[in-house]
């Protein structure tokens, strides 16, 4: 995912049946969602959505909310990682990268870093706003691909790659630049991988203009884990009040959940097939 609670928003329901039926569920997170505030003690506005999801990813697995910290090493580098201590096949791991913001202008907090600007080759490399070690656009994709491959990942469901804009498009962005950009580079990183996971993209900002298709139950389920992340991401300072109002973007988004589907190549009469998905909704053994 790009940020802290984008797999909540676009990919919520898919995460909790993967959780329920046991599967090893494994998010990385490529930004740290800072929206230009900057990275400040115990209880700064990163940490928090960090939190947040600790409390929302437990609350989907049915246990306490309580995780050890455990660490990735990966190409001579620490990612932050966290593990969930009543179910260990639960991992959140957060690279902290900088917010690149809609059109991937990047915040004066962090010189203007954004992940489009990165994939695109206006700045040569990209420092996480914890200060950690940079990383270049070859070594972020090598780094994921060998978290897909020591965690022998079978399906990569990540942010839509296809409807990308580049920052740019009347009257807005078809999306948020670091989904678009953070749908690319998973899939980079999953071709690079040995592991030869499928990879699924999965629509975002764009989900209202597609039908509802969410049970009541999903639905309920879906806010519920999104309520528990909000109780420490959804305002400045904490506590956050108790009575969080979704607005109309993220009701409609709670309604909603599809995966991006492709058409077949023309075959040779210039006919085209049926859509197809990217990747049907199997088990994770499957």
């Amino acid at each position: 995912m790009a940020h802290q609670d984008d797999d909540l928003l676009f990919v919520g329901a898919e995460v909790q049946r993967l959780i329920r039926a046991r599967c090893f569920a494994g998010t990385v997170y490529l930004t740290a969602g800072d929206a230009g505030r900057p990275f400040t003690g115990d209880d700064s506005y990163i940490l928090r959505r960090e939190q947040g999801l600790r409390s929302a990813y437990a609350r989907m697995a049915g246990v306490p909310s309580h995780w050890r910290r455990a660490d990735l090493t990966v190409r001579g580098r620490s990612l932050v990682s966290f593990v969930l201590n009543g179910r260990p096949d639960v991992r959140l791991v957060f690279l902290r990268l900088p917010d690149g913001f809609s059109r991937g202008v990047g915040s004066p907090q962090y010189s203007q870093q954004s992940l489009l600007k990165l994939f695109r080759g206006q700045i040569a490399s990209m420092r996480p706003v914890d200060g950690t070690s940079s990383y270049t656009a070859a070594n972020l994709t090598s780094v994921l691909s060998e978290v897909l491959t020591l965690r022998n990942a079978e399906r990569v469901l990540t942010l839509d790659y296809d409807s990308a804009t580049f920052g740019v498009g009347p009257p807005h962005p078809a999306d948020h630049s670091d989904h678009e950009m953070a749908g690319r580079i998973f899939r980079r990183a999953a071709f690079g991988s040995p592991a030869r996971p499928t990879v699924t993209p999965y629509i975002g900002y764009g989900l209202p203009l597609l039908p509802p298709n969410l049970t009541a139950r999903q639905q309920r389920d879906k806010k519920a884990a999104y309520y528990a992340y909000a109780a420490y991401a959804g305002c400045i300072t904490l506590p956050c009040s108790s009575r969080f109002t979704l607005s109309r973007s993220f009701r409609l988004w709670m309604e909603r959940e599809h995966p991006r589907l492709h058409r077949q190549p023309r075959s040779s009469c210039g006919r085209r097939s049926a859509e197809t998905s990217t990747h049907p909704l199997v088990p994770c053994s499957a």
